[in-house]
């Protein structure tokens, strides 16, 4: 599955950037805290990540006035926890993925538009975070609604990440899952 859908995003990946008329964004978001659960065998610990910043870019192909498709890539700084932890853990998540977009009483200077995203994301941390484990990426998937005004382009998210982590004890291998859930407030230019 996870191999599947890696290949749809470089294969649309590379439509994007084959388009005639693709328009690209570069922008910052502002991630606000939100829950990191750990669960595994049905426990579940939840952590308040801390607020983070990412940085992105997104190329999109316009269908028509009213929709458009296109891919993106989001880089995360790693951020920690709101909670007293021994040492420093951070973390981070780099999706790729591919959008869809749908646009509102769109005019040359100003369109209002719903967004979704839909990809794979990896996960980082540092060595507080992960120890000796190994970290895996995994679905991830966000929507919500924005504002495009001259070549600025205004939006706010609820992103959803997934990941794992697998701990190899003595030649057993135990995965625990993990989900981030956060809105951002993001803020880009277009070319």
């Amino acid at each position: 599955m996870k191999k599947s859908l890696i290949l749809l995003l470089l294969l649309s990946i590379a439509f994007m950037l084959n388009a005639q008329n693709f328009k690209s964004t570069f922008g910052l978001s502002l991630d606000f805290g939100g829950e990191h659960e750990f669960s595994y065998e049905g426990q579940s610990t939840d952590l308040d990540a801390n607020t983070g910043i990412s940085i992105f870019a997104e190329f999109l192909s316009p269908l028509n006035q009213q929709a458009a498709l296109g891919a993106g890539i989001e880089v995360q700084l790693q951020r920690g926890f709101d909670e007293n932890m021994y040492g420093d853990p951070k973390f981070a998540h780099i999706p790729i993925y591919l959008i869809g977009q749908m646009n509102f009483m769109p005019t040359p200077k100003q369109t209002p538009y719903v967004i979704g995203h839909i990809g794979y994301g990896l996960l980082t941390g540092n060595d507080d975070y992960k120890g000796n484990d190994d970290l895996l990426g995994g679905i991830y998937f966000a929507a919500g609604a924005g504002y495009i005004a001259n070549k600025a382009n205004l939006r706010v998210m609820l992103k959803k990440y997934s990941g794992e982590i697998e701990t190899n004890y003595y030649g057993d291998v135990y995965t625990a899952d993990i989900t981030t859930t956060h809105i951002s407030i993001s803020a880009g230019i277009m070319f």
